[in-house]
């Protein structure tokens, strides 16, 4: 049942992950942040964005950063994330994999425990 699961999640079409809060339209936003894997250059992909600090919101504007952000094909998914505060709102795209843990390795592991018990620590 989990590999079924991973199968059908797997093929459906990646989307966005954008709530919109029609309370939030005509604020000004404080803040536009791109966080990602950090060796990626997210310089390379402000000039997407285009909802900027300084301006109110338009969720107009948000869409269409979100969907040049994903029509890069870099990223697996790409989330927005809108936080209140004092001076405005801080949006932060979360451009996923954010980031890439690979395999580690742990020798002399296997001399203490076997490996399939480290694969139950998983």
């Amino acid at each position: 049942m989990r590999w079924l699961a991973i199968v059908v999640y797997s093929i459906l079409p990646v989307v966005a992950q954008v709530r919109e809060d029609p309370s939030y339209e005509g604020q000004p936003v404080a803040s536009v942040e791109l966080v990602s894997d950090p060796r990626i250059d997210l310089e390379a992909y402000r000039s997407k964005v285009q909802q900027t600090a300084g301006q109110p919101l338009s969720w107009e504007k948000v869409r269409a950063s979100v969907s040049a952000l994903q029509e890069s094909h870099r990223f697996n998914k790409v989330e927005l994330q809108v936080k209140p505060a004092q001076h405005g709102l801080e949006l932060t795209f979360v451009l996923e994999p954010a980031f890439y843990l690979g395999v580690i390795q742990f020798p002399g592991a296997t001399k203490v425990f076997t490996y399939t018990r480290l694969l139950l620590f998983n």
